[in-house]
């Protein structure tokens, strides 16, 4: 009688682990081959870009560039911006980099990359966090009948569009000694849904928010408390916790009308048909 073939366990923290040894690798490899930071920066982002759109879903697309919304302003270059693929028209991509020109309305978070982070850049990445999140979704296809669904992932009241989540992804950093003080006085002063949410910190671990009763989670909230948990597997603890909010971002389609800057723009000439 043939034995059945052994079946095992997916070993999750050995995959991820590997691919968190390559992007170090990659980052060292950047280094050896460029004098200049900003280009080793650059490739550092691509890496995780890269490792992102093979493990998310097709319906969450990857990208860099600008968001944009319709009142008119546009962000800075964001290093890595996820959307909704299914819904969310890109105005523009180029062809060499890879840079698009997205609508805020189907952005469903935003990811800054440091190839080294330290205390001191803590204030920049609240200043461009900020910025993102001040952005105003609006222009939405909305149910005929009123019935508008409303989220509290912040656990601070029900709003209408997804919110974007920010996070922060360093390669490299300094100690949590360090770290934990700083995100407590500057980041944990804001408002909850005004927060950098959550970071990888690959050399170390990553940091989530500590409910009151003890259980981390990707957001914050009221009452929650920054929690700095190291880990030989860094990536894996990050990737599951944000991605876990990514995941059940919702849109509706996205009116793009609303992004003309005039009625006159919309007006069509007609053609008299014989």
């Amino acid at each position: 009688m043939s034995q059945e073939p052994e079946i095992k366990a997916v070993d999750l923290a050995g995959l991820w682990g590997a691919e968190a040894e390559g992007l170090k690798a990659k980052l060292a490899q950047l280094r050896a081959g460029f004098r200049h930071n900003g280009t080793s920066g650059s490739g550092a982002e691509e890496a995780l870009r890269e490792l992102l759109e093979l493990k998310l879903p097709a319906s969450i697309g990857v990208t860099q560039g600008q968001i944009f919304d319709s009142a008119g302003r546009v962000s800075k270059q964001s290093d890595v911006i996820l959307y909704d693929a299914d819904r969310t028209p890109l105005v523009l991509t180029s062809a060499q980099g890879g840079s698009s020109l997205v609508p805020v309305e189907g952005v469903i978070a935003v990811i800054e990359v440091k190839a080294s982070f330290s205390a001191v850049d803590l204030p920049g990445v609240i200043a461009n966090m900020s910025a993102v999140k001040s952005m105003k979704k609006t222009a939405y296809f909305l149910p005929g009948d009123g019935a508008v669904e409303g989220y509290n992932v912040y656990g601070a009241g029900s709003v209408h569009p997804w919110p974007i989540t920010y996070s922060l992804f360093a390669y490299e950093s300094s100690s949590f000694e360090n770290l934990a003080p700083a995100f407590n006085a500057a980041n944990g002063s804001l408002p909850v849904e005004s927060r950098i949410d959550n970071a990888c910190f690959l050399d170390k671990g990553a940091m989530l928010n500590l409910t009151p009763v003890g259980e981390s989670v990707p957001l914050p909230s009221q009452g929650t408390l920054h929690h700095f948990g190291r880990s030989p597997h860094a990536l894996l603890y990050w990737y599951l916790a944000a991605s876990a909010v990514w995941f059940q971002a919702k849109h509706y389609p996205i009116k793009m009308l609303n992004y003309l800057t005039s009625p006159a723009e919309a007006r069509v000439t007609p053609i008299d048909v014989v």
